[in-house]
C-alpha cells in the first residue's frame, strides 16, 4: 500500500482505513520473479449519526404476483437484530423471520396456502447499532389482492 496516514500501516495485505473524507488507496504487488502491478481502491465516507433507529412497516401490501408490493418487508436503517411475527385474526401465527431480507409473501406459514384479505397484527422485536436493548414494536398490516 502507498503510505497513507489513515491506513493502520501500509506493508501488510490487510491494514484497516480510517478515512475521513473520499480517499484513493493504491496497491502495488509483486511476484517472486519481479513482475509488478497496481491498483487502487476510492473508499467513500458516510456521516454516522447517532438517531434512533428508522423503522418503517407498510401498512397495507397486495400479494397478488404483480411484481408491486408483493411482500412485506421490515426496512429501517442500522438495524443489527429482528424478530418479526404475524398474526392472524384468531391470534394463529402466520409467518415469522429473523432475517430483514425475508419478508411475508402472504402465505400461511410453511404452508403454501394463501392467507385471506383482511388485517393481520405484527410484532417486531429489533436491535439497533445505537442501543443493543431489544426494543417491541407493534402494528396493524391489510394484505389486499
Amino acid at each position: 500500500w502507498t503510505q497513507d496516514p489513515t491506513l493502520s500501516a501500509a506493508n501488510i495485505f490487510n491494514p484497516s482505513a480510517n478515512p475521513v473524507e473520499p480517499t484513493i488507496y493504491y496497491l502495488e504487488v509483486s511476484d517472486p520473479s519481479g513482475c509488478k502491478n497496481r491498483d487502487s481502491i476510492i473508499i467513500y465516507t458516510k456521516t454516522f449519526i447517532c438517531e434512533e433507529p428508522y423503522i418503517f412497516v407498510p401498512n397495507t401490501f397486495t400479494p397478488n404476483n404483480d411484481g408491486l408490493n408483493d411482500i412485506l418487508y421490515v426496512r429501517g436503517n442500522v438495524i443489527t437484530e429482528l424478530y418479526f411475527v404475524v398474526y392472524n385474526r384468531w391470534g394463529e401465527l402466520v409467518f415469522e423471520s429473523h432475517d430483514p431480507n425475508i419478508g411475508w409473501d402472504g402465505s400461511y406459514g410453511n404452508s403454501g396456502r394463501d392467507c385471506q384479505i383482511g388485517t393481520y397484527t405484527w410484532i417486531l422485536k429489533v436491535k439497533s447499532l445505537y442501543d443493543q436493548d431489544v426494543k417491541e414494536i407493534t402494528g396493524h398490516v391489510n394484505l389486499i389482492k
